[in-house]
């Protein structure tokens, strides 16, 4: 990995949080705006 890519930066560790917040968001009941082209998480 390169010097220039900090450790809590990495791909999947930023793909694991991803999930996570996405599995929270549900979880809680939060609705997305449904015009909107990306998702919350």
């Amino acid at each position: 990995m390169s010097p220039f890519f900090p450790f809590p930066f990495r791909p999947k560790v930023i793909i694991a949080v991803y999930f996570i917040v996405d599995d929270l968001l549900k979880a809680i009941g939060h609705d997305e705006d449904v015009g909107r082209g990306i998702s919350d998480a």
